[in-house]
């Protein structure tokens, strides 16, 4: 999954492969370097470098960099899903869990005499 993506498709979302394709392409088709084109465009060369990897960036500077490529950012944007059915398949309200029995902590017997084996010291009759 992308950053910045939802995996739920009843939200609306953005399409950042998309975005960082088209951005790769306007990139290999102007031929300057990165440098240069975020200069020109109004953001840093990370920003742009980011946007060409699919990572987030913010929506000021995906803006101007659509304009730059000649595209619209509508272009990229992905709606919500409508009647998307819910898998309830793996939910933990939905997972029967075995019963296990209640177990209680028992007193423990041992006498003070007893050894570290567990035994209780012998003892000889006494006449």
């Amino acid at each position: 999954m992308m950053p910045g993506a939802d995996p739920n498709p009843s939200r609306a979302g953005f399409d950042w492969r998309a975005f960082a394709r088209t951005v790769r392409a306007a990139h290999a088709a102007d031929g300057r370097g990165v440098r240069a084109i975020a200069t020109e465009i109004g953001v840093t060369a990370s920003d742009l470098s980011r946007a060409m990897s699919g990572i987030n960036i913010d929506a000021g500077k995906v803006m101007a960099l659509c304009d730059w490529a000649g595209v619209s950012e509508r272009a990229f944007y992905l709606p919500p899903e409508k009647d998307v059915v819910k898998s309830g398949c793996c939910t933990a309200a939905h997972v029967k869990q075995p019963k296990r029995a209640h177990v209680t902590a028992q007193p423990s017997r041992k006498s003070s005499d007893q050894t570290k084996t567990g035994r209780a010291p012998v003892t000889r009759g006494v006449s």
